[in-house]
């Protein structure tokens, strides 16, 4: 049973494998490689959960042991050939130079204090093209550990009742899926509602992650469109799947504004070489970097021809989706050839309402993350992440379309804010 594999693993590593993360972090770390190998950055762990303090919540000792473990999970010869077929592009086919650079990949360095108020100090910092790759293997191990110092409190027979609520409530979600299949399939819908796995970084195990992606993947062959973890898709032959982050975004504006540039020079040319690398069907960006309204505002209408589509990672996704629709009207362009793509905290209930109301107008895609891998009655996931804080020591910034996700220095978000007008009001507490 599930169960027993979680309980049998408690002491073993939680990162075995350098694929245990998601597949935006090749494409992206390909990208780094190519055009900003030399640019030096700090990120920085936030817990957005502050009333549980993890710095006393958590061994201590173990999180050392685990990242130090980390640093020594190198890309084997069978992984890096497989990162070269996944980052391949509609206009890439050379990644000999990048995957020379995985062969002989060595971590940076990372920093682990405790602050007086009990939360975790945890940094890393040295070249991008190196300190990228801590993301997710730090967000895992944080919210695993967390999970463990819960799972100590409670008895064998809690534990078991536990994992039982969790298979219940994921029987609960394939049996509603299977039920609007039909009512899709009555209403002559265009497609089934799809969804991706999102749910590496903030999975109650790594083992219930792989349990759960296969069960849906076995139960709604029709809906399941991949996973974003890397691991996962290679060892059970599922799809890998992502699009691009908002940490490159963050990293270019940083060092625009530093050489006297401004933030739509930055977003032209992120834009421009992400498309030029990876070409129409790779080009899915998160628009809310600096307020999806600037982001908007800066396109051109080429852009909107040559891009797959966007996607919506706060905000309001009913209003978001109104805004991207009318963008292509007034183009006219068929947005029924054009993909939106839901990543912000989503729950089934609000994706099916989004389904219900927009696939007849343009293609709707889900990024299903933590709701899919840490649903438990009584147990509450975390909201963490992880955020470059400075490139080439030049302060880093993100707004979001929810004011309540910006990150960085209050200053910077201030002045970040001024730059590109920002009058977003949407403020929502982060619950994923």
């Amino acid at each position: 049973m599930i169960v027993d594999k979680i309980l049998k693993t408690v002491d073993e590593p939680i990162i075995k494998s350098f694929l245990q993360t998601d597949m935006y972090k090749f494409t992206m770390g390909q990208f780094i490689h190519k055009w900003y190998r030399d640019v030096e950055t700090n990120s920085s762990f936030i817990n957005r959960t502050t009333a549980v303090k993890l710095g006393r919540l958590i061994d201590i000792g173990r999180l050392k042991e685990e990242l130090d473990h980390v640093k020594t999970v190198l890309p084997t010869a069978a992984e890096v050939a497989y990162i070269g077929n996944i980052v391949r592009g509609e206009n890439l086919s050379d990644t000999t130079g990048y995957l020379e650079f995985l062969k002989n990949f060595q971590w940076s360095d990372y920093n682990l204090e405790i602050s007086p108020d009990g939360q975790l100090e945890l940094e890393f910092s040295q070249a991008w093209k190196q300190s990228t790759y801590w993301e997710i293997p730090a967000l895992q191990i944080v919210n695993a550990l967390a999970c463990q110092a819960w799972l100590k409190e409670m008895t064998i027979s809690q534990k078991e009742s536990l994992i039982k609520n969790g298979i219940a409530r994921l029987k609960a979600k394939i049996s509603d899926l299977r039920s609007l299949n039909q009512w899709s399939e009555e209403q002559n819908y265009p497609y089934l509602l799809p969804f991706v796995d999102f749910g590496t970084r903030r999975a109650f195990h790594p083992e219930w992650q792989r349990y759960v992606t296969n069960t849906v993947a076995r139960a709604l062959p029709e809906n399941f469109q991949g996973t974003s973890n890397v691991f996962i898709a290679k060892e059970d032959s599922l799809i890998p799947r992502g699009t691009s982050a908002h940490e490159p975004q963050m990293v270019i504006a940083g060092l625009k504004l530093a050489a006297g540039g401004d933030l739509s020079q930055a977003q032209r040319e992120f834009m421009d070489r992400w498309l030029a690398m990876y070409g129409f069907d790779r080009m899915v960006p998160p628009t809310d970097t600096y307020g999806s309204d600037y982001f908007f505002h800066n396109m051109k209408d080429n852009d909107f021809q040559q891009w797959l589509g966007f996607r919506q990672d706060s905000g309001d996704p009913a209003q978001y989706s109104e805004k991207v629709i009318a963008h292509y009207k007034r183009r006219k362009i068929d947005s029924n050839r054009k993909t939106l793509f839901y990543s912000d905290g989503l729950k089934l209930p609000l994706m099916i309402s989004l389904y219900k109301k927009y696939a007849r107008l343009i293609n709707i895609g889900n990024g299903w993350g933590t709701n899919l891998t840490f649903d438990f009655l009584g147990l509450n996931p975390l909201s963490i992440v992880i955020k470059p804080t400075e490139a080439n020591g030049c302060k880093l910034v993100k707004l979001s379309d929810n004011i309540a996700k910006a990150t960085g220095d209050p200053d910077e978000i201030a002045r970040y804010k001024k730059l590109v007008h920002y009058e977003n009001k949407f403020e929502e507490a982060c619950v994923y």
